[in-house]
Order: C-alpha cells, then structure tokens, then sequence
C-alpha cells in the first residue's frame, strides 16, 4: 500500500493545548499559522490528519489546516 504525503499550510495557530483531548500533549503537534505541515494520508474518522512538523510527529486537526500540494 502506497501511501499519499501533502503539505498543508496552517490556517491558525494551534496549540495542544486547546483540545478536548485529555492526551493532546503527546498525541497532537503545535503549530503557528502558516506554518507548513507534511500530512501522510487522509483524514481519519476523528477528524484529525497525521502530521510532521522538523522532527515532531502527531495528530493535526484539520479543521486547522488547508491543502497545498503533493509531494514526491
């Protein structure tokens, strides 16, 4: 299975912290708007995309985020 890697651009600043989720600290990435986010495959059924952001790794809301390309 091959999987599809975007970049999205962020639309807000987000920070774990104002999430509902009681392990947002370790689960999501924090991000400043537009910053650029290398998202690996589609959304998932929670609402939340799988992101990477330098070295960081994490769930990425994407009510946050909106397209800009395809990468190799």
């Amino acid at each position: 299975m091959n999987l599809i890697i975007f970049r999205f651009v962020a639309l807000f600043d987000y920070d774990h912290h104002m999430s509902p989720n009681a392990n947002a600290e370790n689960e999501e990435l924090s991000f400043r708007k537009h910053q650029l986010i290398k998202v690996y495959g589609e959304v998932d059924p929670d609402g939340f995309y799988h992101g990477q952001i330098g070295n960081r790794h994490g769930l990425v809301p994407s009510n946050m985020v909106g397209f800009k390309s395809y990468t190799a």
